[in-house]
């Protein structure tokens, strides 16, 4: 719970506060207003809608395949400049390039810093 300050005059007044959120998404918000004169409560409630904050940047990776082969192994990196995100936020598709169908990845990493990989033949 965090203390606001109210500002206004005249009927009309303002409740300013402030809050880091974690993660995008969609959270509750909740406020109750106290008349300090005489006790009275003004209880509301919403939502807040937080926005990705998320920056991802790809990393080069060259690998070689041999054919019949099974490849497995590291097919891409990037890195996020919000470290606090798991890899589980993320999930990856690989197009192989060859026509075959498109196959998950498996993200792994963390503090800002991811690999994807995967296996083909």
């Amino acid at each position: 719970m965090t203390t606001a300050t109210v500002i206004g005059s005249n009927g009309f007044f303002s409740v300013i506060g402030g809050h880091t959120y974690t993660d995008e998404g969609s959270d509750p918000l909740s406020i109750t207003v106290t008349d300090t004169l005489n006790s009275a409560t003004l209880p509301r409630s919403g939502s807040v809608t937080v926005a990705e904050g998320d920056t991802l940047t790809a990393h080069t990776v060259t690998f070689a395949a041999t054919t019949g082969t099974l490849f497995s192994g590291t097919v891409a990196t990037f890195t996020d400049v919000d470290t606090a995100s798991p890899a589980s936020d993320f999930s990856a598709n690989i197009n192989w390039g060859d026509g075959s169908v498109t196959n998950v990845g498996t993200v792994t990493g963390g503090a800002g810093t991811f690999t994807v990989s995967g296996a083909h033949t």
